[in-house]
Order: C-alpha cells, then structure tokens, then sequence
C-alpha cells in the first residue's frame, strides 16, 4: 500500500468507529425505541388496625365486650403498655366491674405516678365500689398536686358527705362555685349537703336543680 492511500484509509475508518454502536450496552444515537417498563408488583394491601386500636375504636362504638378482648389480647402480647392498661381500666369501669378497674388503674399510677387524670379516674372507681376512706384518700392526694382540679374536689366532697361529713363537704362545694359558678355538679350535690330551708325539703330541692341543669355524674360520678 503506497503512502497516498494511509490518509483516505485512516478517515475511512474514522467515520466506520463514529458510526459504530456505543459501548457499555446503550443503543446508537439513531436508536430511540425504549423499553415499556410493565408494573407487576401486588397492590399493597392495609395492615390490619392493631389489637389496641380495634379495641379503642370498639370503645367509641360503645362495644365494651369487644373492646375488653381487644385490649386483654394486646396486653397478653404487650403486657406493661400503660396506654392499653389505662384503655381497659375504664371499659372496666363502665361494666361496673369496679375491682378490676381499681387494679388496673393501680398497676398504671406504679409507674406514671404523676398522671392526675388517672388518679381522678381511680377515685370515681373506688367510689362506686363503695371504698370511701381510699376515694377520700386518693381524691386528696390529686387535689394536693392540683388544687384546682373540678373533679377531683368533686369526688372528694362526696366522699365526706357518704362518710356523714356534710360541713366539710359544704366547705369543698363552696370553694368549687367560687372558682366555677356555674357548675350544675357542685350545686345539686350541695344542696343536698346542708339541711333543708325552713318549708322545704333538701332532696326535692336537689331534684329541681338537677332537672333545670346538667346531671353529668350527679348520682355518683359515672361518667368519667
């Protein structure tokens, strides 16, 4: 081959390597057609709600059987979680079955000590199972952390009227229309406190306000 050829040969193969498909596998330039990408993975289906959330939804629906299941699974497999424990303790509560509530609600405040809510709840709970000297006990100890605190002066004014402490239970309703006038609770109760105005009778008094206003709790703080 004469030296004149090396030149057209070399451009020659030049335009043969740019012309040539790219390396590491991608199409030419003129190549354009891609792929379809098909999605074929399942449709994610929901988890089922836990055990503990059925149980509140259960709770709210009003099923408290349902909600008691719910709750004790969770716990058998979860056992300790405060939440749950505190969930239970008041379907308890609300079946009236008030020794299961009590320790329940025990078990929960050994270890949040500092939940008022709770303690509140667990004096309603001791009241109704007719545990006065404990109601009256655990009622003050959540009026000792908050004084101001409607329901737990509430409860521990009943206490002292059950135990035939009327005049300090005045006391307490007193300071409660002090701080909240127009609370229908503390009225009713009150009114059967103190003895009965001349030409009148304390209980049908009583009746009258509580016919006029909010019953919420007043035959025994029930609803918590």
């Amino acid at each position: 081959m004469t030296c004149s050829h090396r030149p057209a040969l070399l451009l020659g193969l030049f335009f043969t390597l740019l012309a040539a498909p790219k390396a590491s596998g991608q199409p030419a330039d003129d190549v354009h057609a891609e792929a379809t990408v098909v999605d074929t993975a399942p449709e994610e289906v929901p988890p089922e709600a836990s055990e503990y959330q059925q149980g509140l939804e259960a709770t709210w629906a009003g099923d408290y059987e349902k909600a008691r299941g719910h709750f004790e699974a969770h716990l058998a497999r979860t056992p300790g979680d405060g939440p749950a424990i505190l969930a239970l303790a008041r379907v308890e509560f609300w079946t009236n079955r008030y020794p299961e509530s009590i320790a329940l609600y025990d078990q929960y405040l050994a270890r949040h000590p500092h939940d008022i809510d709770a303690r509140v709840e667990l004096a309603h709970s001791l009241f109704w199972a007719g545990d006065l000297a404990r109601t009256e006990a655990t009622a003050r100890e959540a009026v000792a952390v908050e004084p101001e605190n409607i329901k737990a002066n509430l409860v521990l004014a009943a206490a002292l009227q059950n135990t035939g402490r009327k005049e300090e239970a005045d006391a307490v309703y007193d300071w409660i229309l002090e701080f909240d006038p127009d609370n229908q609770n503390a009225k009713n109760r009150q009114a059967l406190a103190r003895p009965a105005p001349e030409g009148g009778d304390a209980f049908v008094l009583a009746s009258r306000n509580l016919l006029n206003g909010d019953n919420f709790g007043f035959l025994g703080f029930k609803s918590i």
